[in-house]
């Protein structure tokens, strides 16, 4: 795709065909471009052709894929609940783009197409076709999709089921009643309105009624018994039980089921997908298995099989049933999943949800109470309202809907810069199921994965009550301060009251993930980007936490209900609209809550529930709550000029002294105080143009909220109270825990009121002003729950300020007095952390249970936990550094300390975690990786650390340490001061002895007929009676320079002899470079028809010819300031690296080892021989020397290691190949027999000359 656009780029700028390389490799990223040069050195991009560049890139980041997986694909794609038939066509052209069908590319099509569509009637009329092309498979398929659409769009213009709300007419009374009168046998009226009333029968001459119908008439009797025959109900199937499944119905014989039960506007219906069907069913408690009728199982599983059942039924009467057989089910209902049995009977009736299920699936009762008709004596019964949902069933299918013919657009200020924010870090205990849920969301269309974008907002994963995650962006840091926030005003209560005036009853339909039903605009899609741990991906549809997104779906939902006659709408709760949950909604109530008002059929009230706070606020019990009751009612005493009198005796008990004792003029002036702060003197009607503050705190047993407008003045009056009881678990909480969760439920307590507009919280708790900032990202170290509650009030838009705690009384005093009672919403917050919390701890060596006990018994953790739960003080600052560093950012869960989402682990079970991060050897860097997902304490990672040096297995298999920065050899004064000497070859049948010297560059070469010492030193003495004596000579190990022959020869002469450490070239740098060279010359020559002695007098001359980077040329040594330039980019060179490790005599190393299996072995170090070299001690009387990027400290000492036999010798190699296989070496202590002392600043030290010993002539 990107070369399309790069083509049209091309063609659209006229860029010539000679410049398209330059064009491509400025227009890609460096990202790119850095893969790109990899992929095509040692050649450079810019020397490669367009062409060349493209097909490079091509095969790497886009091979040519496997043919049988991309016709696998195409083959097993079906059309998709809800996908259109336009979608699914492109969809399969697009997967068979691979697939290489050629001229049969359109049957392909049309096969797929036939195959894998949803609609049987569709598939049906595509099979009738005798000579069906796709192209005509495709026109019959979208006709018919369109013409299903149209005549649902007719039928509801028509009848005006879904955005319009009709009349209701009361029917008329008919003239025939369905009962017949028994004083004259005829309908229509009732007994005590029956003009026979007053007439004596003929038959049996008593009064009321006549002979027709009188009952000792036998005739009479028997039209009696008809009619009433004609008007019997059917048998509804209802109880079934099993003596294996409950001890309950033991006294049951086989399957006893069925209860007589005619009244449907009483039964409560469940609607739970089977199979993937969505099925109606009756709840049935008296019911011991689930049933259901063979009319609806052939209705929705008509090509299922059943088993044959090993039970029979039969009705509470005694009537037997056998049933048709069992068919075993997955039943999917409110986020639950269990494989159940599902029995299939011939009788008709509704299914029924026994208490089979009930055991496996749990209901939300208060959803159900709430779909159920709330006056049962309405003209609507449950049973017509089924009928109306029914009929409206698309509405309520599961999945996300999408808006049609409105897009959001996201706008943002003119001096907004790009915000590119890098992914946060995703525990390895959680990042399954984030990948999990990014393919789900890209599934569905809300994602697409983009390569590249100028914005990116990190995710925050939350864990949800089902135990998945919840991705949620962290627009807080990246668009939220530079967006031009939509202000579109939401209604007013008077605006809702007069659209809403005269209904008898009201419904509210909860929309299905509200914001997500909504799309958005293609150049605001940019904005949108998330930057996960997998790259970059691209949000498809508004979502939650962008702050103009409230403004936009309020306007969307306004033009969708324009034009509709009583309805509103208010945010995501909407009166009949999109796709929706249907267990959340609510039908024909009698009364609906808007902003702290109740409209009902008789019109507009105060609701009460939010002066409930104040009103059963519970009496104080000690001096402590008295207070704080006080400093609530106190915070308005501006309003309450009389204040003071009626507080007297409530003072009064606070005098000091003064025993505790709740009078009844301490009640009376309790309840008087109440009032004055419930009255219309302190209260104000919630206005949406006038700011708001919401003031919230915690105490150890309730949290408060008050609900406040900001005046003119600057005053505060008060719009609403609530509080409430902490739950077990709450109570638990650290305290800043509590302090947030009172802040994040006053929100959600409050949220008609907030959401959409600007508003202040108000805390007196000064760290969650960090924490919940809207202008700082989510803290990383932050406990999952604080997190979840950060990003869930992102979404709003809100200003944070701290108040002391004297001057918060409103929130306190109903924190410390609340009602008692906790939401539905606080169980599930907990249930979905406690889920959360316990897969880690179950995945960790030690238990939650284990490490709760042992946290209460450290005497360290004990007193962590408590502050962490009562409040941290000054003084234990200096006790628990580390933890005061973090008390911000621990939490309590289950009796564990929290560090984030890594549990506290107490000193007695670290040792266990330790062993279980090891296993596997994996490293340092994965065990703390690992262990960042699950524990922490204080010192871990100097731990792991600790652990992996101290284990031999570790140790051994460990890379080569980091190379020591580069360490130059001094510049010598004169040449031939120092050379580097070393054999090149056997080479091409020859070897040759190579000379450099170090000042002046001058290699000198000798064909060697052997390699013998004896030889080496004739060479050598022929060299030195033409160039003069060295001062020092430096070779490698290799056995002719180590003969004791060969040291003599140098001793005599004076020269001092200095030997590289074995198996490290770079030491003798410059005479190895030069065998490089020399090699390389030498083959470059080999088709040249001259003798190999003329190719070698060739090479010398040319190079000692030849320019020279530090000298430039060799007859420029008469030159000035030769030694300073060399000094100089010496030093350019080594400047800029690492410092160089160093290692302390005595101190326990691993040695590289050359001689097999093992890599390192266990050394002491004994002598530092130069600024890179040591001598170590592996064994008794045995050394080796070797250089610093050949040694690594270890813990690991000798005694820990079994005893290997060591050899006393060192086997050498020699890069040049000259090493005669049986040669040894003794590891290099030979020095100058007058040496002048070490010193580390040079590389190797001066030392007093002696006169020669005559070249030993």
């Amino acid at each position: 795709m990107y070369c399309e656009r790069i083509e049209q780029y091309f063609a659209a700028n006229d860029i010539d065909v000679n410049k398209r390389v330059s064009v491509l490799l400025s227009a890609i990223g460096g990202k790119a471009y850095a893969l790109l040069r990899s992929l095509t050195a040692p050649v450079k991009p810019a020397e490669l052709s367009f062409d060349n560049i493209v097909k490079v890139m091509q095969e790497h980041l886009a091979p040519k894929p496997l043919l049988i997986a991309e016709r696998f694909r195409f083959h097993k794609r079906n059309q998709n609940e809800g996908e259109s038939i336009a979608a699914y066509v492109a969809e399969l052209k697009k997967l068979s783009e691979h697939c290489q069908f050629g001229d049969g590319l359109n049957d392909a099509l049309r096969d797929r197409l036939v195959c894998g569509i949803v609609n049987e009637s569709t598939q049906k009329r595509l099979l009738t076709e005798a000579d069906l092309t796709f192209k005509c498979a495709v026109e019959i398929a979208v006709a018919m999709e369109t013409a299903a659409r149209d005549a649902v769009e007719l039928r509801s213009g028509a009848r005006m089921y879904v955005n319009k709300v009709a009349t209701v007419y009361k029917p008329k009374k008919t003239t025939q009643n369905t009962e017949s009168c028994y004083r004259c046998g005829k309908g229509g009226h009732k007994a005590n309105q029956c003009r026979f009333k007053t007439e004596t029968c003929r038959k049996c001459n008593k009064v009321g009624h006549i002979q027709r119908a009188c009952r000792s008439d036998v005739s009479f009797n028997e039209r009696e018994r008809q009619y009433k025959a004609s008007r019997k109900t059917y048998k509804e199937l209802h109880v079934v039980a099993h003596q294996s499944d409950d001890e309950s119905d033991t006294g049951l014989a086989n399957l006893e089921i069925y209860n007589l039960k005619n009244d449907l506007t009483k039964a409560i219906w469940l609607t739970p997908q089977v199979n993937g069907q969505t099925v109606r069913m009756e709840l049935d408690t008296g019911s011991a298995v689930s049933v259901m009728s063979q009319g609806e199982f052939e209705r929705y599983f008509k090509k299922a099989k059943l088993k044959p059942s090993p039970v029979k039924l039969k009705t509470y009467t005694g009537e037997p049933i056998v049933p048709l057989g069992v068919m075993p089910v997955t039943v999917k209902y409110n986020n639950q999943q269990a494989e159940l049995d599902l029995y299939v009977v011939q009788t008709d009736g509704p299914a029924l949800w026994g208490r089979d299920w009930l055991r496996k699936l749990k209901l939300d009762w208060e959803s159900i109470n709430s779909l159920q008709v709330s006056n049962p004596d309405s003209r609507c019964t449950q049973k017509q309202l089924e009928e109306v949902l029914d009929k409206a069933k698309a509405v309520f299918q599961p999945g996300i809907g999408t808006l049609k013919h409105i897009k959001g657009k996201i706008t943002l200020e003119e001096s907004a810069v790009p915000k590119f924010h890098k992914a946060r870090p995703v525990p390895y205990a959680i990042r399954q199921k984030v990948e999990t849920e990014l393919d789900r969301l890209e599934a569905e269309g809300i994602l697409s994965k983009v390569d590249w974008s100028p914005w990116a907002t990190p995710v925050v994963p939350v864990a949800k009550k089902d135990g998945n995650v919840r991705l949620c962006g962290d627009f807080k840091v990246s668009i939220n301060p530079v967006l031009q926030a939509e202000q579109y005003p939401l209604p007013r209560i008077e605006d809702i009251f007069a659209t809403l005036s005269g209904g008898q009853f009201f419904s509210k339909i909860d929309l299905a993930e509200a914001y997500l039903q909504m799309e958005i605009e293609e150049d605001s899609k940019v904005y949108l980007t998330i930057n996960t741990h997998k790259g970059l991906y691209r949000y498809n549809r508004l979502v939650f936490g962008i702050a103009s997104a409230p403004a936009l779906w309020q306007r969307a939902m306004e033009q969708v209900l324009q034009g509709c006659p009583g309805t509103q709408c208010y945010l995501d709760d909407i009166i009949y609209g999109l796709r929706a949950r249907r267990d959340k909604c609510e039908f024909f109530k009698s009364t609906i809550t808007y902003c702290g008002h109740e409209i009902d059929a008789k019109g507009l009230h105060k609701c009460h529930d939010k002066l409930k706070a104040v009103a059963e606020a519970p009496q104080p019990k000690d001096i402590s709550q008295l207070r704080s009751f006080l400093g609530f009612v106190n915070y308005y005493n501006r309003f309450l000029p009389n204040l003071a009198n009626v507080l007297h005796p409530l003072h009064a008990l606070l005098r000091t002294g003064k025993k505790w004792m709740w009078t009844k003029q301490c009640e009376r002036a309790f309840q008087e105080a109440k009032k004055l702060v419930m009255s219309d003197t302190v209260l104000t009607h919630f206005d949406p143009h006038k700011p708001v503050k919401l003031a919230c705190d915690a105490s150890p047993y309730g949290i408060g909220a008050v609900l406040s407008h900001v005046m003119s003045d600057g005053t505060e009056r008060p719009i609403a109270f609530a509080s409430r009881s902490l739950s077990a678990a709450e109570s638990n909480y650290a305290q800043i825990d509590r302090e947030a969760l009172s802040l994040v439920w006053g929100v959600k307590r409050f949220n008609q009121y907030l959401y959409g507009k600007e508003f202040t919280l108000v805390t007196d708790h000064q760290p969650l002003l960090s924490i919940f900032s809207p202008q700082k990202g989510v803290p990383l170290t932050a406990a999952a729950r604080m997190q979840r509650w950060a990003l869930f009030l992102g979404g709003h838009r809100y200003q944070i300020e701290f108040k002391r705690t004297l001057r918060h009384a409103n929130a306190d005093g109903l924190s410390r007095l609340p009602l008692n009672g906790h939401g539905l919403e606080t169980t599930m917050e907990s249930t979905a952390l406690d889920v959360f919390t316990l897969v880690q701890l179950e995945n960790s060596p030690v238990t939650a249970e284990m490490i709760q006990r042992e946290t209460r018994r450290d005497p360290t953790l004990s007193q962590v936990y408590t502050a962490t739960q009562t409040g941290w003080s000054i003084e234990q600052k200096a006790r628990f550094p580390q933890f005061y560093q973090r008390r911000d950012e621990l939490s309590l869960d289950g009796g564990c300390i929290m560090w984030g989402l890594r549990v506290v682990v107490p000193p007695k079970l670290r040792t266990r975690v330790l062993e279980e991060l090891h296993t596997g050897h994996l490293g340092v860097v994965k065990m703390k990786s690992l262990a960042r997902s699950f524990v922490w304490w204080p010192g871990i990672d100097q731990q792991i650390e600790q652990l992996a040096m101290c284990c031999s297995g570790c140790q051994h298999v460990q890379k080569m340490p980091k190379t020591a920065p580069l360490h130059s050899w001094e510049w010598p004064a004169s040449p031939w001061q120092r050379i580097h000497v070393d054999f090149a070859g056997p080479f091409k049948g020859h070897t040759f002895l190579v000379v450099v010297d170090a000042c002046s560059k001058w290699p000198e070469v000798f064909n060697m007929t052997t390699t013998t010492a004896s030889q080496t030193i004739a060479v050598l003495r022929d060299l030195f009676a033409r160039t003069g004596v060295p001062e020092q000579l430096v070779s490698d190990n290799v056995p002719q320079f180590v003969a004791e022959e060969f040291q003599m020869f140098l001793r005599n002469n004076g020269v001092r002899h200095v030997t590289s450490a074995p198996y490290h070239p770079a030491t003798n740098g410059l005479a190895e470079r030069f065998v490089q060279s020399l090699k390389n010359a030498l083959r470059a020559m080999t088709n040249e028809r001259i003798t190999l002695s003329q190719k070698l007098h060739n090479f010398l001359f040319a190079y000692r010819n030849a320019k020279h980077t530090p000298l430039r040329s060799r007859l420029d040594l008469v030159k000035p300031n030769l030694k300073r330039t060399v000094e100089d980019r010496q030093l350019r060179q080594s400047t800029g690296g690492e410092k160089t490790r160093e290692l302390e005599i005595g101190v326990c190393v691993l040695a590289r080892d050359y001689r097999g299996d093992h890599k390192w072995t266990p050394a002491k170090v004994k002598e530092r021989t130069g600024p890179l070299s040591y001598t170590v001690e592996v064994a008794t009387d045995t050394t080796w020397r070797r250089h610093i990027d050949q040694l690594k400290k270890s813990n690991v000492s000798q005694e820990n290691v079994e005893n290997v036999s060591l050899s006393p010798y060192v086997p050498v190699t020699n890069g040049n190949d000259t090493t005669t296989p049986q040669d040894v070496v003794k590891p290099i202590s030979e020095t100058p027999q007058t040496p002048a002392p070490f010193c580390v600043q040079g590389r190797y030290p001066t030392r007093l000359r002696k006169p020669p010993n005559l070249l030993d002539l």
